[in-house]
């Protein structure tokens, strides 16, 4: 509940708000929640543009979060190139139970998936989550297949 206002900024595209607010939140020693708000903060960085941040502050040795984040900033910052690489890191991570269950990696999983064109295991990986962001991004899915037919 803590992060309400910083995650609802995020969903709304107010990434700059998301910036200010995160930078100065205090999660009182709390370090799952400050996990959380950093990746909420390289979420925003990578909806402004700044890839090449997100690449550089997170480290090889991160959580599933931050290093799903780091993979989809390297991802955006050159598609053509990364696209192969990408998917295949994501297929070995899915591979994991318990990466396979975590929301952060499931949501830049499927972004990155469905940039490819890969919606059918964009699906296979969120079609059954009752966490409201995957349920977004499976509409989203739908929506993309459903623009191919037209």
């Amino acid at each position: 509940m803590e992060l309400f206002g910083i995650r609802n900024s995020l969903y709304v595209g107010n990434y700059q708000q998301v910036v200010n607010e995160a930078s100065s939140f205090n999660s009182r020693g709390d370090a799952a929640l400050q996990e959380e708000c950093d990746m909420l903060l390289y979420r925003a960085h990578i909806g402004l543009g700044n890839y090449f941040l997100v690449v550089q502050k997170v480290q090889d040795d991160a959580s599933w979060q931050l290093r799903a984040v780091k993979l989809l900033a390297g991802y955006a910052q050159s598609p053509p190139t990364m696209g192969d690489k990408a998917c295949e890191t994501l297929d070995e991570w899915m591979a994991n139970p318990q990466a396979a269950k975590d929301t952060a990696l499931l949501v830049s999983a499927a972004t990155i998936l469905n940039m490819e064109g890969k919606y059918e295991q964009t699906l296979k990986y969120v079609h059954d989550s009752e966490d409201i962001e995957l349920m977004a991004v499976l509409v989203q899915t739908y929506l993309y297949l459903s623009l191919i037919h037209i």
